[in-house]
């Protein structure tokens, strides 16, 4: 699984892009609570090899959901995250139709993806990375989400490629992150990204 964490030192400050990923309305599954365990476990090991492909590491995952860190060493990370989000997106109507078939869930998933960056101390343990921006976004994102869409915080929109700003329009100001929220733009065709995505990895060849 590649990751850049080898790079980085226990205790030291590291700037990170936080995505959170949650399932909406998961209690509300009315399938059987052995698939429902199958197919949880099975998204949760799709939504991680996405972020693994774009240098994330798992941070927390409770089940239903959980976040992930990309750490920013050069400056990739703010761009990464993002791929990393809409591929999570994109995928979500295949992962569906394979849970539904793999293992007959009655409705599809719907999921709520959100992302923010900040300063945060590193830990050889993911789990005990922590960060002042971390508990305040985490504790707050369901109030900035929204369903089926990617949103992100304008800390992170000023940091990413422009080409990539052109998807996302402004959505409200958060008090409870301290800043404005952005969404993924519905006048855009997001199935355009991966042009998007490699014109950008041409680029930085």
């Amino acid at each position: 699984m590649p990751t850049k964490a080898p790079r980085l030192k226990t205790g030291q400050r590291y700037e990170f892009v936080c995505l959170q990923i949650d399932i909406v309305g998961h209690s509300k599954l009315t399938d059987a609570e052995r698939t429902i365990h199958e197919v949880k476990e099975r998204f949760h090991r799709l939504v991680t090899g996405s972020v693994a492909s774009h240098h994330g590491i798992s941070f927390k995952w409770e089940g239903d959901g959980g976040a992930f860190l990309f750490p920013s060493i050069d400056g990739t990370a703010f761009d990464e995250s993002i791929h990393a989000a809409f591929d999570i997106l994109l995928a979500l109507p295949r992962i569906n139709e394979q849970l539904q078939v793999s293992h007959l869930l009655s409705q599809p998933l719907s999921v709520r993806i959100s992302l923010d960056t900040g300063v945060a101390v590193y830990d050889r343990n993911p789990g005990l990375i922590t960060g002042d921006f971390l508990n305040a976004f985490l504790k707050n994102e369901r109030a900035i989400s929204l369903i089926n869409e990617v949103t992100i915080t304008q800390r992170l929109h000023r940091q990413i490629a422009a080409a990539l700003r052109e998807y996302f329009t402004e959505h409200k100001y958060a008090d409870t992150v301290g800043c404005l929220i952005y969404r993924s733009s519905k006048d855009r065709q997001v199935a355009g990204l991966p042009s998007v995505f490699e014109a950008h990895a041409s680029a930085s060849l």
